[in-house]
């Protein structure tokens, strides 16, 4: 559960997003004042990819935005003193958070709010847009390849061979768990190593601590 309070009307947060396998769906509604709440679809492949919907959501008319994973989603204040709450489906993870550029003309969002009076978060003014941004959200992955797998040893001159074509072929999520000794390097792996599918974790397969986390 996340509550966040807004002195101000105007004041604008997102467009936010996790990448898989962290990816958050959010359920949002507000409790004092009004906000126009906004998501864009990243799905790659989708038929609405780029496209965005939006509500007014506001203590009066009762109303919530369901923002479903595969989504960008962000926010402005309408009214002084906002408080808006929302559920996710997974946790704040910081390493897999990527934002979008809220003013990016090819997604033509009507904020409702002239930008001399939007106040924005010095992160949420330098992002990229959605030319850039690349593939966030794969296509669904069929059969075998819909498991996520863990594999140990992933560094070594096999094993990365093995983590490049699984994630670059076959579409598979990976976690590769090294502890980087001997012959291991991260160097082979530089080419998937931003690629929402593969997660690296720099420990030893036998350290239960490391393995909980």
């Amino acid at each position: 559960d996340n509550h966040v309070r807004s002195a101000a009307r105007g004041v604008l947060r997102g467009l936010h997003f996790q990448l898989p396998p962290r990816a958050q769906g959010k359920l949002v509604r507000v409790a004092h004042g009004a906000i126009l709440d906004v998501c864009v679809d990243l799905r790659d492949g989708s038929p609405t990819y780029g496209r965005h919907a939006a509500a007014e959501l506001s203590a009066a008319n009762w109303r919530q935005l369901w923002i479903p994973p595969g989504s960008a989603h962000g926010y402005v204040t309408l009214e002084d003193e906002t408080e808006v709450l929302y559920k996710t489906t997974d946790y704040y993870a910081p390493e897999y958070e990527r934002s979008l550029a809220w003013d990016d003309p090819v997604l033509a969002i009507d904020w409702r709010v002239s930008r001399s009076d939007v106040t924005l978060s010095e992160k949420d003014r330098k992002q990229p847009r959605l030319a850039e941004l690349g593939v966030v959200f794969p296509p669904p992955r069929r059969g075998w390849s819909r498991m996520r797998f863990l594999l140990t040893g992933g560094a070594g001159f096999i094993g990365s061979a093995l983590c490049r074509y699984m994630v670059g072929e076959l579409k598979t999520q990976i976690v590769n768990v090294d502890c980087l000794t001997y012959a291991s390097t991260l160097t082979s792996l530089a080419g998937i190593a931003d690629n929402p599918l593969y997660t690296f974790v720099n420990a030893n397969i036998c350290d239960r601590t490391a393995m909980n986390d």
